[in-house]
């Protein structure tokens, strides 16, 4: 009985030896591909976990990922010219895991963005990036300090591993203590509020794609009262279609209708 649970055990851990190199040659020929071509992000230090269960004479092979010691070189990387990537100040943070095993660690704090690719709600399981969006100053209701806002990228691969119809989410959170999602604060008492936002992409343009950032019904708020009192406020941002080699500033302008 001994020998026949060892041989078991032997044979398992072969068969599973056998299918994690084939698994890691598979990755590595992608890795090569993707190496060779430089609008790529750049990155190392992403673990495969494999675990090898063998239960009344069947196997049972999974694998997860371990994202938690990814490394990003952005020396070795460079964004696509019409990405939003190169025409808004962004600056990627972390990567992003939603485990559904874990919920309590899913990002808090975010707005729905809607965007050509639906409007959803955060997934509960996915890959994505968190970005640092720089918007510049508020000026001297905020001390001049910079108004930088979190943008959140998740997509949710389908089962088959194909692309079309993926869920894909885009969150905006504000800075600030409390996690306002549509709010922020100016001097305490103040408070700079707005009710959806939306992302744009106009591609038609034949110089290259332009992203608008729409932040609508935006108020100025002093505790109960607000202004504009009526009719509704509208802020675009936009970065640069032209923009080649920075991407470090955004243009606005504002629209107020009674």
């Amino acid at each position: 009985m001994v020998n026949l649970i060892a041989r078991a055990l032997e044979y398992d851990y072969q068969v599973g030896i056998d299918t994690l190199n084939q698994a890691s040659a598979e990755l590595q020929q992608k890795l090569d591909e993707l190496a060779k071509n430089e609008q790529f992000l750049q990155f190392s230090k992403l673990s495969i976990v494999m675990n090898c269960k063998h239960t009344n004479g069947t196997q049972d092979i999974t694998f997860s990922v371990d994202p938690s010691q990814i490394a990003f070189d952005f020396a070795r990387s460079k964004a696509r010219p019409h990405s939003l990537y190169s025409k808004f100040p962004l600056k990627l943070t972390n990567f992003v895991y939603l485990d559904p095993a874990q919920p309590d660690n899913k990002p808090k704090g975010y707005l729905t963005v809607k965007t050509p690719l639906g409007s959803g709600s955060m997934p509960d399981s996915g890959f994505g990036f968190n970005f640092e969006f720089n918007l510049g100053s508020l000026g001297a209701l905020s001390g001049s300090a910079q108004f930088v806002v979190n943008l959140l990228i998740i997509w949710e691969p389908n089962q088959d591993g194909s692309q079309e119809g993926a869920t894909t989410f885009v969150g905006l959170r504000l800075p600030g203590i409390g996690g306002d999602v549509l709010g922020f604060p100016l001097q305490s008492v103040l408070k700079l509020s707005f009710k959806t936002v939306e992302l744009l992409v106009d591609s038609t343009n034949a110089s290259g794609t332009a992203y608008l950032l729409k932040i609508k019904k935006v108020a100025l708020k002093f505790f109960v009262l607000s202004f504009p009192p009526n009719g509704q406020t509208e802020i675009v941002i936009f970065g640069n279609p032209d923009a080649t080699d920075s991407n470090d500033a955004v243009g606005w302008y504002a629209a107020y209708a009674k």
